[in-house]
């Protein structure tokens, strides 16, 4: 009898130590909840990948330069200097980009629905 008290009265103690309101346990449930966090990080995926749709829309740019020395006592007195600057825009290629970018746009609309209609953790309320 003597065991069974002092269990409970350690089990009891233990609970109240550690005690949390449920405001905190909500919240602590939605911090950790992996669904939750994987929907947000597909989100943001979504959102990055619609702003480099966009920019397969635009022309790209790059420029290159080589400069080169040679030696003088060799072959004299020998420079080569180039600089190369290349924009490139397609024209059409079928409606690839735009439908990519209406593509995109279609998975950022996905995954908002289905961060919205993720069902949240439910917290029961056991009355004592």
């Amino acid at each position: 009898m003597k065991i069974k008290l002092i269990i409970v009265l350690m089990l009891s103690l233990g609970i109240f130590l550690n005690a949390i309101t449920l405001d905190e346990t909500i919240k602590l449930a939605l911090e950790n909840n992996l669904d939750l966090k994987a929907q947000g990080q597909a989100l943001k995926s979504a959102k990055a990948d619609k702003y480099g749709s966009y920019l397969s829309l635009i022309p790209s740019a790059s420029l290159g330069m080589n400069y080169g020395e040679y030696d003088a006592e060799l072959d004299g007195d020998n420079y080569s200097n180039q600089i190369s600057l290349t924009v490139s825009q397609p024209l059409f290629n079928g409606g690839k980009i735009f439908l990519g970018a209406m593509i995109i746009l279609n998975r950022k609309t996905i995954a908002q629905n289905n961060l919205r209609l993720l069902p949240m953790p439910r917290v029961n309320i056991f009355p004592c």
